[in-house]
């Protein structure tokens, strides 16, 4: 009875706090929208208190009374009562036109001052930015701006309104006016639209100018007037080419003789005599200055440049927004093909052209892309523009730090260049032995990367360098390093600690000598962080040491310490890009935002995990290329031991590095492969390369190897496993000149299959 009475009263328990739960969510349910209704009444209130304080006689209920109420409030300091207002007139949800006739009205003064009004905000300037969006759309619209160039030849009141209808719709009414010219208009909508472009000024400028490169003559003639009137002299660079080249047809010479004459104020039949040659120095002047981006472009608040350009696709010119540098290849490469035009004969513009098409093809592929080859590249270019121009094409890229370019011309001669390159008597004119020294590592490597595929036959200046750029290269794998060099352990350790967050290795060093001999040994190291009171080593030691050798001289440097130490570091950053100096943080985000601009303006990204990793395999390759084709003579591999030694453990890399090691007269390197074959964590297939390559080694140059790895090796030839690597095992046994009892022991171990087991029936 007991036992049925808890039951009862657990069930009961059970059901009251279901009830409750089931209530709780019904009175949950009810108080939202007792609650909205509250929120709604309490606003109704405050509104209509507020109302009860304006000094209009009746409330407005339109939309541009509303707005006219806003504009009186504003006026009268009253900022309340003007967001009622605007809150009313938003609520109305006005359409488009009554918005477009609001600004017609009011002009965007009013507009732009709400907006900036914080009671008023963001109500304020959503309605700025819409009303804009709407002016913006109505200013392009063609229809709007076909029927304002029809009513040009109307009434002189049609045409004094339309003119000035077009005339402030400012630049937006430019690329609707020039799809209009280029669709057949009759000779008087011509006439209209080109007077339009005149009355538009410098706003028509730009676009017109990227206009240019359009494929009608007839309209180009009619825009390069138009130039004339509203240009300055920075358009007439623009100008020089359709005025003197022989490609151009008359009538399009002549407008751009005509332009050039009004821009300069002289007489055009004065220009008619101009050489050509002088046009020609003056377009090659242009091109280079943004080849070596020295154009003072005008940036935005993002860091880049508002270009009007001809998109061909399109049939009209657009606005893009792009790096400066993009913007300098643009233009640069328009003023070099002009240039070669006008003067195809000459080397230095046929290599300036060469570069710059170079170049925009490295931008458009992107630093972790190589560079596109197959018809119409620049790359398959260069093929046939022959060593000689590609070999300028080097100079010029290493003279101005282009180092994509750089890169990319010594990749084309490695596939057309000649051993002349290589050759001692040349050793002061070869822009790619000059590349093995250049503070790059990307160029370092594609320039010991050419010389491997020209494969010269004897000694040559720089073959060392060869060697050290390939070895430096190998263990080039893991993540980018940065290395603090400071004597204090604490504030060094702190810093380790920022960069470790932002994704780098942190090395620490504590003098600027081991520093320096560290990030020379490394290719890893991508950043070196560097207090000014380093010692063994002074600061100007340790700089001058890092810059002078080609290994660290282009590692981008930052000093760090106190606030009030920036204007003694000014003297070590001043002219030289790749050093800054930090004001010491106390956060990650503070050293991030310090960095980031910094790494941003350095002339080549860091290499990423993946390129250093496809460096090491290219290194490994190469390296067993020399050791498989008897180059030996000409490269001393000894020098890469350290390298090969640690980056045999790398599984793609272990095969070319054993096939290295074997031809290198090494204690290191037997007990190396002796080691890698003894490893059962190795794959077999490389442990019986290790096999091969150490039977090998022992056969030319000695046995080595300890007497424990002798046993182990041994041991493992009795112990049954895979066929392949037993068989390798055997080479390494046989290389050990067994003595002639040993050999009888073995010969009668082996057990002997019956001759009738190998006939087959």
């Amino acid at each position: 009875m007991a036992n049925v009475s808890r039951r009862f009263v657990g069930t009961l328990v059970l059901l009251m706090l279901s009830f409750g739960l089931l209530l709780g969510s019904l009175i949950a349910q009810d108080a939202s929208p007792v609650d909205a209704d509250a929120a709604a009444a309490a606003e109704a209130k405050r509104r209509e208190d507020l109302l009860k304080t304006s000094p209009l006689p009746l409330q407005p209920e339109t939309a541009p009374d509303l707005f006219e109420a806003a504009v009186l409030m504003v006026d009268l300091a009253r900022p309340k009562l003007a967001r009622l207002y605007v809150d009313q007139l938003m609520e109305l949800k006005p359409d488009a036109q009554t918005l477009l006739d609001l600004r017609l009205k009011y002009g965007p003064a009013e507009f732009m001052k709400m907006a900036n009004i914080e009671e008023l905000q963001p109500v304020s300037s959503d309605l700025l930015e819409e009303v804009n969006r709407l002016m913006a759309d109505r200013a392009r619209d063609p229809v709007r701006i076909q029927k304002l160039v029809a009513d040009l030849g109307g009434s002189n009141e049609q045409r004094l309104l339309a003119e000035h209808e077009l005339k402030n719709g400012g630049q937006a009414i430019v690329v609707p006016l020039l799809n209009m010219l280029q669709h057949s208009p009759t000779p008087e909508e011509e006439r209209n639209i080109l007077h339009i472009l005149v009355l538009l000024g410098h706003r028509a400028e730009a676009p017109l100018v990227a206009a240019l490169d359009m494929p009608d003559d007839d309209v180009r003639a009619g825009l390069i007037s138009v130039l004339g009137h509203v240009g300055n002299r920075e358009t007439l660079s623009h100008l020089w080419y359709y005025a003197n080249s022989p490609k151009v047809p008359a009538g399009v010479k002549a407008a751009a003789r005509d332009a050039i004459a009004r821009i300069v104020k002289m007489d055009a039949g004065r220009l008619a005599d101009s050489p050509v040659e002088s046009v020609v120095t003056e377009l090659n002047r242009l091109a280079r200055l943004h080849y070596q981006h020295k154009y003072d472009w005008l940036v935005d608040d993002d860091g880049n440049v508002s270009l009007w350009v001809w998109k061909r696709e399109a049939e009209s010119v657009v606005l893009v927004k792009v790096p400066p540098r993009v913007a300098s290849n643009i233009l640069g490469s328009k003023f070099a093909r002009q240039a070669l035009a006008l003067s195809p004969e000459r080397r230095d513009i046929q290599v300036l052209f060469l570069s710059m098409t170079l170049a925009a093809d490295g931008m458009l592929a992107g630093w972790d892309k190589p560079l596109p080859t197959g018809p119409g590249t620049a790359h398959d270019l260069s093929l046939v523009a022959g060593e000689d121009v590609v070999a300028d094409v080097l100079r010029e890229a290493l003279q101005g730090g282009q180092i994509a370019n750089a890169v990319a011309a010594l990749r084309v001669l490695g596939q057309i260049g000649t051993l002349r390159m290589v050759r001692s008597a040349d050793a002061g004119r070869s822009p790619v032995l000059a590349a093995l020294n250049y503070p790059d590592t990307r160029v370092q490597f594609a320039a010991a990367g050419t010389v491997m595929q020209l494969d010269p036959q004897a000694k040559f200046p720089g073959v060392d360098r060869v060697i050290g750029i390939l070895s430096r290269a190998l263990t080039g794998q893991g993540k980018p390093v940065a290395l603090v060099i400071d004597p204090n352990p604490d504030r060094a350790s702190q810093m380790s600690g920022f960069l470790n967050e932002l994704g780098y290795v942190p090395h620490l060093r504590t003098t600027g000598r081991e520093g320096f001999r560290f990030a020379s040994e490394n290719a890893d190291v991508e950043l070196v962080f560097i207090h000014p009171s380093t010692v063994k080593w002074p600061l100007s030691s340790t700089l001058s040491n890092f810059r002078a050798d080609s290994r660290t001289a282009s590692i981008p440097i930052v000093l760090y310490g106190p606030e009030d130490f920036s204007g003694r570091m000014h003297r070590y950053v001043e002219d030289n890009p790749l050093v800054t100096y930090f004001g010491i943080t106390g956060t990650t985000q503070g050293l991030q935002a310090q960095l980031t601009p910094f790494l941003k303006n350095l002339t080549a990204p860091p290499l990423n995990e993946e390129q250093r990793a496809i460096q090491a395999e290219v290194a490994s390759y190469w390296l067993a290329h020399i050791a498989e084709g008897q180059r030996t003579k000409i490269y001393d591999l000894q020098a890469a031991v350290p390298s090969l030694l640690v980056a045999a453990h790398n599984v793609p890399l272990t095969e070319n590095c054993l096939l290295a090691l074997g031809t290198i007269a090494s204690r290191e390197a037997q007990e190396k492969m002796a080691e890698l074959l003894l490893d059962d964590g190795v794959e077999t297939r490389l442990r019986a390369t290790a096999a091969i390559q150490l039977a090998f080694h022992i056969q030319r140059h000695g046995l080595v190897v300890s007497n424990e790895q002798i046993a182990q090796i041994h041991e493992m030839w009795e112990t049954p496993g895979d066929p392949a690597l037993h068989t390798a095992v055997g080479a390494v046994i046989g290389s050990l000149r067994p003595n002639s009892r040993l050999v009888g022991e073995r010969l009668q171990e082996f057990q002997e299959q019956p001759a009738l087991e190998l006939i087959q029936p």
